[in-house]
């Protein structure tokens, strides 16, 4: 994507080959790090090894981040050492909370550096498409023959969550719309996947998420007429294909239901408990452990603190979750304020490069990235990112280091680049 073109849906082969073993380590963690943690660390590995052939890159690279970017790193990185060691009694405990923080730091900072490169961020668009090829098609085939609405994956929602990352990325495909014809069955084909698995893994949080990312998309993309009109006759093309697909499935009414349920927990104005699916008694235990504990009860140790709050009775049963599902609660809590304050600072950054773009009239990128953070930041009030560390995380993680990327201080030009 450069200035306000969007290169061709669909490039010869060698436009897919990355073009650094950087690049290739980073497009393999985002490929196959659905399949789980191994898969993902694996093209950590590859990354890192990729960047040791490009040190001359990395020092002017970290200088030109954002002020806000090298302020709050190392305060999330230092301040989480410190307070996770204080709570845990063993090293491997300190290094399981810890590392939540060093990797979300690490995933950021990897997004940036190869995402500076117009063709590496042409081609991240690319490969995510092909995420939803894969996901998209799996929890399809799952449901139609097996009735199962999580795919292979452990979380009943992860098809509909990890729709809020790849859903700017997809509709803008199929809004520009300037693509031939093979790429236009291929937009349409992701848009039919997209929301073929965001039905069927429905849940509040992603129906929210994705309604204010479609809202911006409009905003700051502007569609003229035609797009508007591709876009609607792609949607209904797509309604009409589910509503085949999905009744002739046989497992219909399991969406059905779940889509009933949703609706019904959205209108439940009157009941907070309802409405926020028990979300309000966990963040009341949150806060709880926010007031006795302002400097973080240390990273991952949230599930252990409830318990033990819990035994002494200072706690009800009913508090007891595995996570808080609510980003800012998760840094208040186990970072505590210096590390909610660090990251408040850090996302302030990322507006403020979706603000410069704007104003530069960077529609696409605007409208890509801006609403996409704007979905994301949706979700981080009723989900945690951080809690979604297994497999989801690094899709969302992604996007924060693609806006950075697009910071001026760091792109770099093809005429520009080190060889």
């Amino acid at each position: 994507m450069t200035g306000n073109t969007i290169t061709a849906p669909l490039k010869p082969f060698k436009f897919l080959l990355p073009e650094s073993v950087v690049e290739a380590g980073f497009l393999f963690a985002l490929l196959f790090g659905v399949l789980g943690p191994i898969p993902r660390y694996f093209g950590f590995l590859i990354a890192i090894i990729g960047l040791f052939f490009r040190k001359p890159e990395i020092i002017p690279f970290l200088k030109g981040l954002p002020v806000s970017v090298k302020f709050s790193f190392p305060l999330l990185l230092i301040w989480g050492a410190i307070n996770t060691a204080i709570s845990v009694d063993s090293f491997f405990f300190w290094g399981k909370g810890w590392s939540l923080v060093l990797e979300f730091v690490f995933s950021v900072l990897l997004a940036t550096f190869v995402l500076r490169f117009s063709g590496a961020f042409e081609r991240w668009r690319f490969y995510m498409i092909l995420v939803v090829f894969f996901i998209g098609g799996f929890t399809l085939w799952s449901f139609v023959f097996n009735g199962k609405t999580e795919g292979f994956f452990p979380l009943h929602t992860f098809p509909s969550t990890i729709t809020i990352p790849l859903f700017s990325l997809t509709l803008l495909s199929i809004f520009d719309g300037r693509g031939n014809w093979r790429g236009n069955i291929l937009h349409f084909a992701g848009l039919f996947l997209l929301t073929a698995m965001f039905l069927i893994g429905l849940s509040s949080g992603a129906l929210m998420s994705n309604m204010f990312a479609f809202l911006w998309l409009l905003i700051l993309f502007r569609p003229s007429r035609k797009n508007l009109m591709l876009f609607l006759s792609a949607v209904v093309l797509t309604g009409v294909c589910l509503s085949i697909t999905l009744p002739l499935s046989g497992h219909w009414p399991l969406v059905q239901k779940k889509i009933r349920a949703e609706i019904a927990q959205l209108s439940a104005f009157s009941d907070p408990v309802k409405l926020t699916s028990k979300r309000s008694q966990i963040w009341e235990a949150a806060f709880f452990l926010a007031q006795r504990h302002p400097a973080g009860i240390g990273w991952d140790q949230f599930e252990n603190t409830v318990k033990k709050y819990i035994e002494k009775k200072q706690l009800t049963r009913k508090h007891f979750f595995p996570s808080i599902h609510n980003e800012f609660l998760t840094l208040l809590v186990e970072g505590g304020i210096p590390s909610l304050g660090a990251y408040i600072l850090f996302l302030w950054g990322c507006f403020s490069i979706l603000l410069s773009l704007a104003r530069k009239k960077e529609r696409l990128k605007s409208a890509l990235l801006g609403s996409a953070f704007a979905g994301i930041l949706v979700f981080a009030l009723v989900g945690g990112i951080f809690d979604e560390r297994q497999i989801l995380a690094v899709y969302f993680w992604t996007i924060f280091g693609a806006i950075l990327s697009q910071h001026e201080s760091v792109v770099v030009t093809e005429g520009e680049r080190l060889l």
